[in-house]
């Protein structure tokens, strides 16, 4: 493996970015399975999602207004767009796995360029390994 990670720099990109999806579905995959599962920080801020297609929703509702307007604009941007396509409940049981690879990627390719890509593999097995970073990033919202 590591002699394929040395010929073709393109090819190692995304095959760290492969194994990650499937790292992230296995960490993921209790709530894949169960439609009742919320992981993570999600179970306390999906609600004011619903205020996207209803305005009418939580009127004047402090912590619908905490919630809302102190998160991200990019996961604001995120879930805005996606939650007319797919319910929130199951973008946010999608979007970690997604988020996993892309962090991988980019990961490698950060220290590949300054180490080897034996050094990007390691790098991205000790982070794909950290549970502090699985918990962190399950429900995809911005965790504490």
């Amino acid at each position: 493996m590591f002699k394929v990670l040395r010929q073709k720099s393109v090819r190692d990109e995304w095959l760290v970015a492969v194994v990650a999806m499937l790292v992230g579905i296995y960490s993921q995959l209790p709530a894949l399975t169960n439609p009742y599962m919320i992981g993570g920080d999600f179970r306390g801020t999906f609600y004011w999602i619903r205020q996207f297609h209803d305005n009418t929703l939580f009127p004047n509702d402090f912590l619908t207004e905490h919630f809302r307007y102190f998160q991200p604009w990019g996961v604001v941007a995120i879930y805005y767009v996606l939650s007319f396509l797919i319910d929130p409940l199951v973008i946010s049981k999608i979007l970690p796995i997604f988020l996993l690879a892309l962090s991988s990627f980019y990961l490698f390719k950060l220290v590949r360029h300054f180490a080897n890509p034996y050094g990007g593999f390691l790098a991205v097995v000790l982070f794909m390994t950290s549970f502090t970073y699985l918990d962190r990033i399950a429900g995809g919202v911005a965790g504490s």
